[in-house]
């Protein structure tokens, strides 16, 4: 069985921007995914999240959430 460190792992040997932005996954299952990033590396000088970041953090959700309309990646969930 996958674990979810595994797919962490694989998300970022596929995706190195999300290493540089600390993004971690803390859930995956059919059901749900959900990952996180902290402030510090991601601020903008407003002191807020900065957009880009936001995006990069939803797109390897999006990946993880639905591997069936990216196979190429080779996604997957721990629970399968």
């Amino acid at each position: 069985m996958r674990t979810l460190a595994d797919l962490e792992r694989h998300l970022s040997d596929q995706i190195p921007l999300s290493r540089e932005m600390a993004v971690g996954l803390t859930a995956a299952s059919s059901d749900v995914v959900t990952l996180q990033a902290p402030l510090t590396p991601n601020i903008n000088y407003t002191g807020t999240a900065f957009g880009g970041s936001l995006y990069s953090v939803a797109v390897p959700g999006v990946l993880v959430a639905d591997p069936d309309r990216n196979r190429e990646r080779k996604f997957w969930f721990p629970d399968r």
